[in-house]
Order: structure tokens, then C-alpha cells, then sequence
């Protein structure tokens, strides 16, 4: 369990896998989909056998550079499953996926929607490893009937060198994120790549 100012359901859970916040946040922090932190509460289960894990959250839904801006909080699910744990090629898969209900405050003091759901499928094997990462958002800012969805796609990896003793320190990292803002909307999506050679002098 963790409570106070904690780890959001899904930006800080990608962070693990992508790696490189220091390039770049993950698509779904950098297109403010949900924060990395807020304030509330969390409970983890981990699954039996290393096989994964499952989270719940409760959340004031401000994120960590504001107050509450309402009174209603944020309820999240979490589940991430590595389906094959037995199986020596197949252990490295990893599924995971997200639920996300939000509030948004009317004119009139009333809850509007702001939620979000995705997921992610990720594998490694070797020096070479791989994601994709889906997220979907329905948000109506002000009124009712000024709901907009919004889609935010994500694929990335890495290939580290093939000799060992250059293994853990030198790799070649990719990205391509699509996003669009408006699904009734066009013309505006917008797309961000990253090329780029990783070495770590020191461990």
C-alpha cells in the first residue's frame, strides 16, 4: 500500500519499460494523459509465481503541480501478466493494460468525464527488446456536449551490442509515437520520432 504523494497508474509503470525519461517522458505523460505522481492512495497484489501484478488507485486527479481542483477523486485499475513465465523464449512478454474514470469540473459544479484506458505489450530476447503502447481518452473539459477523444499510440525499443563486454554498456534506441488529439478532427495529428546511440561510461 502507498498513500500520499504517490506513482500514477500508468505513466511511471511505462517509465520502467521505456527507460529513457531522461530523452523523453512516455507518450502518455508527454501528451498529459495522467501525470507521473498524485496524491491518494494505492494497493498492489502481487500474482503468485512472478507472474506479474495488479493495482489499484484512488487519486485526487490534479497531479502533483496543483491543489485539488474538485471535489471528486479519481478511481484506476492496473494489471500487468507475463503469461509464460515457464516457458525459457516466451518468459520476457509482458501484458499490461489500465482503466482510468476521472471527474473534470462543470460551469455548474457538476463531474464531467475524463477517462482514459490502455495498454502495452512488450518483449525482449537477447540483446534486441520492443513495445507498443495504446492509450485512449474521452475528456469534456467545460460542458457535456464538448466530449473529445483522443488516441495515443507508441512504439519503441532498443538493441544493445552484441559483444558482452559491450552488452551493458553501448545501444541503439528508437521511438515513434502517433498522436491524435481529436478523433473528429482532421488534420491534426501530430508524430514524434527518436534515433539515437546509448553509452553508459560506468555502471
Amino acid at each position: 500500500m502507498k498513500f500520499g504523494l504517490i506513482p500514477t497508474v500508468w505513466p511511471s509503470f511505462v517509465d520502467g519499460i521505456w527507460k529513457y525519461r531522461g530523452i523523453s517522458a512516455s507518450v502518455s505523460d508527454l501528451q498529459s494523459y495522467s501525470p507521473t505522481s498524485g496524491v491518494g492512495v494505492s494497493v498492489s497484489y502481487a500474482l503468485p509465481g512472478k507472474m506479474g501484478d495488479l493495482s489499484g488507485f484512488v487519486l485526487n486527479g490534479s497531479g502533483y503541480t496543483s491543489a485539488e481542483t474538485n471535489r471528486y477523486k479519481d478511481v484506476a485499475l492496473r494489471a500487468s501478466v507475463y503469461p509464460f513465465v515457464d516457458d525459457p523464449l516466451l518468459k520476457p512478454l509482458l501484458v499490461a493494460g489500465y482503466v482510468y474514470k476521472g471527474s473534470n469540473l462543470s460551469t455548474t459544479s457538476t463531474a464531467l468525464p475524463r477517462n482514459r484506458f490502455g495498454g502495452l505489450v512488450s518483449y525482449a530476447y537477447s540483446v534486441v527488446s520492443g513495445a507498443v503502447e495504446y492509450n485512449s481518452r474521452a475528456d469534456a473539459p467545460k460542458y457535456a456536449d464538448t466530449l473529445v477523444y483522443g488516441t495515443a499510440l507508441s512504439f519503441f525499443g532498443e538493441i544493445k551490442a552484441p559483444v558482452n563486454e559491450w552488452r551493458d554498456k553501448c545501444s541503439f534506441l528508437w521511438r515513434y509515437d502517433v498522436v491524435e488529439p481529436n478523433d473528429k478532427k482532421g488534420g491534426d495529428v501530430c508524430r514524434l520520432k527518436i534515433i539515437g546511440f546509448i553509452y553508459k561510461p560506468v555502471d
